[in-house]
């Protein structure tokens, strides 16, 4: 939406209301049940009515809990542009919208002011939500993110604020083990590292949600709010050649899909389902510390945090025998032979 981010706030006095919210259907007590990790009391209704209104799912009220707290500190910050006047990017109110993108999604929300008022923090939280699903969530929070703050980071840390004020129950975690190294199961899933950042833990799970689908050539290459879909992902959309069988991900798509796992589909992918070929040149040069694309003209695979997600790990490798899609193994294909990339910073 624009790309400054309120990065400290100097607290102030903000008067709470707490809302009555008739009509409005909202999601018993499964994301933000109470105040969760600092969201205000008063505030969880506003949250979890904005989600259910537009159908945001479980996870949007923690989303646009997230959003609000790096915006404004959940209106209590008094920085330019929060009460009143803009910032120097032309952003205004406790989500920090443009004036443009105001103009098109704004609403009043159930005890908000008439006409809807950028500064109120109800009118804009439902703003918010109405702009997020336009934006393709609940489908792919990730985008939907990106599409509120282009950069990568800020998708990280709202998605990691998000899991943090989830009530247990709202939605799968994703399993750790103590340490640096990730644990593959018997099962075939992967548990990610205690220590790793969020990003990491989120390409694990993208990785355990594609790890029973079969191999198919040019599989999964289509419009990434269904291929790359973090909540239900269809390789059906564009099901490639099935030659074993069925829809699949061939070996770049669930490289991509893992990249879309962790929000960096935008920023590294350039919003594309990419091959392999592309892959040779993303991100920075070499190894990462803890994530590796390897890729070259007719094969790509991922590291993360020491376990490969490989379509071609099964042929003379674990597991054995051959696997017929993305699987994770502890021994990829390479890296000979193979352009060694990895995300910024990861």
């Amino acid at each position: 939406m624009r790309r400054l981010v309120l990065a400290c706030a100097t607290l102030v006095a903000f008067p709470m209301v707490t809302l009555l919210l008739a009509g409005v259907d909202v999601e018993p007590s499964c994301a933000l049940a109470g105040a969760i990790g600092g969201v205000p009391a008063a505030l969880v209704p506003v949250f979890q009515g904005a989600a259910s209104l537009y159908g945001l799912g479980a996870q949007g009220a923690s989303i646009l809990a997230g959003i609000n707290r790096v915006e404004s500190d959940f209106g209590q910050s008094n920085l330019p542009g929060v009460h009143s006047g803009a910032n120097y990017a032309g952003a205004e109110g406790p989500m920090q919208f443009e004036r443009d993108t105001w103009a098109r999604y704004q609403v009043q929300g159930p005890g908000g002011v008439s006409p809807p008022d950028v500064y109120d923090e109800i009118d804009a939280v439902y703003s918010a939500a109405n702009y997020l699903h336009d934006s393709g969530a609940p489908a792919n929070w990730p985008a939907a993110v990106f599409s509120y703050n282009h950069a990568s980071w800020y998708v990280s840390e709202i998605l990691a604020d998000a899991q943090s004020y989830d009530a247990p129950g709202c939605r799968p975690s994703t399993p750790t083990v103590p340490g640096v190294k990730a644990v593959i199961l018997s099962d075939g899933d992967a548990e990610a590292p205690a220590q790793a950042p969020q990003a990491v833990k989120e390409m694990i799970a993208a990785g355990n949600r594609i790890n029973h689908f079969a191999y198919s050539f040019g599989g999964g290459h289509g419009d990434p709010a269904e291929t790359m879909n973090q909540a239900s992902p269809n390789p059906a959309a564009v099901p490639g050649d099935e030659e074993n069988g069925a829809p699949g991900y061939d070996c770049s798509s669930a490289t991509s899909y893992v990249l879309w796992g962790a929000g960096l589909g935008e920023t590294l992918l350039h919003g594309q389902v990419e091959d392999s070929a592309a892959l040779e040149s993303v991100g920075d040069p070499g190894p990462g510390r803890w994530v590796t694309i390897y890729a070259n003209a007719v094969h790509a695979y991922i590291e993360v945090a020491g376990a490969f997600l490989d379509t071609a790990a099964g042929i003379g490798k674990p597991p054995n025998p051959p696997s017929t899609g993305p699987r994770w193994t502890p021994v990829g294909s390479g890296p000979d032979g193979f352009i060694a990339r990895h995300p910024p910073g990861l």
